[in-house]
């Protein structure tokens, strides 16, 4: 990508026509986020607070799920935060294409992200990284945008264990 600039990324609400790209994006992702179909696709695209794609020459780069406390969401992984925290605004996945990987997606993301959240109350921002099978590129991604771990979780789903994290400066 000869000439490639962050600004050339268009940040929008995902439509149902986004759905596959953003599900082979997911797939080509794993284990660093967790499995998905279509059907669960189509569940976020009308329950998620946000659904939201990044865009670049007219394809979907990369995408990020978000859910507000109070859902319905059966993530056992979203119900840990629920558990704990009266508001808030999860983040359920991130995933970027592998050919935009390191070139701002996943932090232009992050600062939509945060701006909702800031503009809608809805702080703290929270999420999870994987550390068995350990994500250490976003342990440190999360870590450099401001996030903190706050407990290790077990995701029965899979066996995986996870680090609960929260964004402090929401």
């Amino acid at each position: 990508m000869s000439g490639f600039d962050v600004s050339e990324f268009v940040v929008r609400a995902a439509t149902a026509d986004d759905l596959p790209a953003a599900l082979a994006i997911n797939q080509a992702n794993l284990p660093a986020v967790g499995p998905a179909t279509l059907d669960r696709f189509e569940w976020f695209l009308a329950h998620a607070e946000q659904f939201t794609v990044l865009e670049q020459a007219g394809e979907v780069a990369a995408f990020v799920i978000t859910v507000r406390e109070g859902s319905a969401y059966d993530s056992p992984n979203y119900r840990w935060h629920a558990a704990r925290l009266t508001r808030f605004l999860y983040v359920d996945r991130i995933a970027v294409d592998g050919s935009r990987r390191g070139r701002g997606a996943g932090r232009r993301l992050y600062d939509h992200v945060v701006a909702w959240a800031r503009q809608t109350d809805a702080c703290p921002v929270v999420a999870e990284v994987n550390v068995r099978p350990r994500n250490d590129a976003s342990l440190a991604f999360h870590a450099a945008y401001g996030f903190r771990i706050v407990a290790e979780v077990v995701d029965p789903r899979y066996d995986d264990q996870v680090v609960a994290m929260v964004q402090l400066d929401c």
